[in-house]
């Protein structure tokens, strides 16, 4: 909240300093132990190749397992990341990277199946978002997806008394 404030107000910062400074935050968090990886930090025609490779669709977040192969096989309690993006090289870039649990899903048949839960409870910025392209059940995802959010850290938030940052994510989880 405090960096985009900043950054609203016209200070400009590298890509560097913008990942250092995520960091420092992030390390006085409570039950802060190390970043599980480097801070991805891209603006202007670099936002196109944050990693400055390719990536995947989807990472598995395991230890010393991994979701890639013939025999791989998505299983009930895996945790992994669903990373959709766009990028046009040179000119700009795009992606929501969040993490899902894998869960037990229901269906009206009865059979087996498996779902996602998401873990990553973080606004999906709305002023990047041109409704006009969603679908009515795409927008219903978003608000219902605002609205847990709101309700999760909301919820975290008020019992630790932190009326500002409340109010900040009422407005970024406001439906659209």
């Amino acid at each position: 909240m405090q960096l985009e404030e900043e950054l609203m107000a016209g200070h400009i910062l590298t890509e560097i300093e913008a990942a250092a400074r995520i960091d420092s935050m992030r390390s006085k968090v409570e039950k802060y132990v190390d970043l599980s990886f480097t801070t991805i930090s891209a603006a202007g025609d670099h936002a196109a190749k944050p990693h400055y490779h390719s990536e995947g669709e989807a990472a598995y977040i395991g230890h010393r397992q991994s979701l890639t192969g013939p025999d791989s096989w998505v299983r009930e309690g895996m945790v992994l990341t669903i990373e959709p993006g766009y990028y046009l090289e040179g000119k700009w870039g795009v992606r929501i990277e969040n993490c899902y649990e894998v869960v037990k899903a229901t269906v009206p048949s009865g059979a087996d199946f498996l779902g996602f839960k998401s873990l990553t409870l973080v606004p999906i910025q709305a002023t990047l978002i041109d409704k006009a392209m969603l679908t009515q059940n795409e927008v219903a995802w978003l608000n219902a997806y605002h609205d847990r959010v709101l309700s999760t850290i909301g919820e975290y938030l008020q019992k630790a008394g932190r009326t500002k940052e409340v109010e900040w994510l009422r407005k970024q989880c406001a439906h659209i």
